[in-house]
C-alpha cells in the first residue's frame, strides 16, 4: 500500500516535466477524454489541498528547520533553495506618531468617499446624467466581467 508522500513525489517536479504533464493533460481534457466537471473539480480540490500543506504551520517549521541544515543557499533534489524574510510587514500604528495617524485616517475618509462616489457611478441610468455644479456629463461606470465556473469544494 503507497503512503501519502508517494502520490506527491510521482508529480512533475522540474519545468520540463511539469511542460510535458500540463500539455498532456489539457489535449486530454480537450479531447474529452474524462468529464470536464469532475476534472476541474479534482484541480480545484488538489489547488486546495496544497495551499493547506503549504499554509500549515507545523509543516513549514519542519520545511524550514530541515532547510537550516544546508545553510541559506542551496541546490537539492534538482531544485534551488534558499531561506528568506517573506512577508514582512510593520506595525506602523504603534510608532505613535501623530503625522502618520493623521494620514492614516485621511486615507480611512477618502476611501469611504471614493467607495460611496463609486456606488453612484455605478447606479447612474445609463443614459448617464450631468454635475449640477459644473455641468459636466457622467456616465455611469462600464462594467467588465468574466462568466467562470465556481466549483465549492
Amino acid at each position: 500500500m503507497e503512503n501519502a508522500l508517494s502520490y506527491l513525489t510521482a508529480l512533475p517536479s522540474n519545468i520540463e516535466e511539469r511542460q510535458q504533464f500540463f500539455r498532456k493533460v489539457k489535449d486530454e481534457i480537450l479531447d474529452e477524454a474524462g468529464d470536464p466537471l469532475i476534472i476541474l473539480r479534482q484541480i480545484k480540490s488538489a489547488t486546495k489541498l496544497f495551499e493547506s500543506i503549504l499554509e500549515d504551520k507545523d509543516i513549514d517549521y519542519l520545511f524550514l528547520t530541515e532547510a537550516e541544515k544546508y545553510g541559506k543557499s542551496f541546490d537539492h533534489a534538482g531544485a534551488r533553495f534558499s531561506i528568506q524574510e517573506t512577508g514582512t510587514q510593520y506595525e506602523y500604528k504603534a510608532c505613535g506618531d501623530p503625522e502618520w495617524d493623521a494620514l492614516s485616517e485621511q486615507i480611512k475618509e477618502l476611501t469611504e468617499e471614493k467607495k460611496k462616489r463609486q456606488n453612484f457611478l455605478k447606479a447612474i441610468p445609463f443614459e448617464g446624467t450631468f454635475d449640477q455644479a459644473t455641468g459636466t456629463h457622467i456616465s455611469r461606470a462600464p462594467k467588465t466581467s468574466k462568466t467562470s465556473v465556481v466549483v465549492t469544494v
